[in-house]
């Protein structure tokens, strides 16, 4: 079922990562465990509801889960806290468990593997709020190879149908990272939809999963 996601990023140098878990680990019934995931995006030219697809592997684990996300964002402007810039960005979206031979499937289906990268780091959770602090790994000839020296933070808020609380407890979220980390402004595109602004050059198109 199609649920709304309230989401956004930052990046942060190797020396804010223990201030900043000190800072998130005060939160009460809060649990961590170590992040080890491989993610490929599909892309399709011939599906312009689901342009794109997301497949997440846990490493080590058999099972891989498959994310959609409506192509068009939910306003969340007029619900998020007054910010110098804003920085919350909110989809409908489904994620559902599939085989080991989703990859098959979705070739069948006409999408193509866009590219793949590897999230090394730590994932905490708390209430309906994931966040991963994770280095970006890409494939080399030699193997797995950092992106950059920088760390990256993504908060997702989901877990129910009430848009504004969820957009509540993601800028909560905002308030409790924000001393240590830079998070990543929203601009509004053309036709409604929203998407973080980020470069190619940094690696940071592949957060997303279109």
């Amino acid at each position: 079922m199609s649920r709304p996601r309230v989401t956004f990023l930052a990046t942060l140098p190797p020396s804010a990562r223990l201030p900043l878990l000190a800072a998130c680990r005060t939160r009460a019934s809060l649990t961590e465990a170590p992040l080890d995931l491989l993610t490929r995006v599909y892309s399709s030219r011939a599906s312009a509801r689901l342009p794109s697809l997301r497949l997440d592997f846990s490493r080590g684990q058999p099972a891989a889960s498959l994310l959609t996300r409506a192509p068009d964002g939910l306003d969340v402007f007029s619900l998020a806290k007054p910010r110098r810039a804003a920085c919350l960005e909110a989809h409908r979206c489904t994620r559902v468990a599939v085989g080991t031979n989703a990859p098959e499937l979705l070739k069948t289906l006409g999408y193509e593997q866009a590219y793949e990268l590897l999230r090394q780091g730590v994932v905490l959770r708390h209430g309906g709020a994931t966040l991963q602090l994770f280095q970006l790994c890409r494939r080399e000839a030699a193997g797995w190879a950092a992106v950059s020296d920088s760390l990256v933070l993504e908060v997702v808020v989901e877990g129910g149908d009430d848009l504004k609380a969820l957009v509540a407890e993601a800028d909560e979220w905002v308030d409790v990272v924000e001393p240590f980390v830079g998070v990543e402004p929203v601009a509004a595109q053309a036709g409604g939809q929203l998407a973080h602004a980020r470069t190619a050059a940094s690696g940071q198109h592949v957060y997303r999963i279109s």
